[in-house]
């Protein structure tokens, strides 16, 4: 059992490394327009009563969400430069090319750098300290998991 625990410790770690490094190295940069500009309403149907507005940019190619402030400072026909991950073909990082404002979407962030590099560390250190992170390691080993389905699901 011990030894099926420490491959599946590898396989997170290789599996992390390999999310992280699709964040960190853009393969593909496009110059590309935008075509449409969408702001979306979502509310949650909760006791507070909460609710979000959500706002993205369309491309010829592309549909991403960006920051207020990206999107306030855009305008249909704006020139921009996109760059995508390798494997996972998102949107890493995008500039218009008008405004010169460049901005990494804050869930790509989360999801291709902050996940895999907190469930990297956690893998190594449990390495040291052998059994006493085993909780920690597994809830981490499940977020990845779960980063790879976001990842590879939208």
């Amino acid at each position: 059992m011990k030894g099926l625990t420490k491959i599946l410790n590898y396989l997170c770690l290789f599996l992390a490394l390999i999310i992280l490094s699709d964040f960190l190295y853009s393969s593909n940069t496009y110059k590309d327009s935008i075509t449409e500009k969408t702001t979306h309403f979502e509310s949650y149907h909760n006791a507070g009563g909460n609710s979000h507005v959500s706002k993205s940019i369309k491309t010829s190619r592309f549909v991403f969400n960006c920051s207020d402030t990206f999107y306030e400072t855009s305008n249909v026909g704006d020139s921009l430069i996109i760059s995508t991950s390798y494997l996972f073909n998102k949107v890493n990082a995008y500039q218009n090319l008008k405004t010169q404002r460049s901005e990494t979407y804050s869930l790509r962030i989360l999801t291709g750098l902050i996940v895999p590099l907190l469930v990297f560390l956690i893998g190594l250190i449990s390495f040291k300290l052998k059994n006493r992170l085993s909780i920690l390691v597994f809830v981490s080993q499940i977020a990845l998991v779960a980063n790879l389905m976001y990842l590879i699901a939208s």
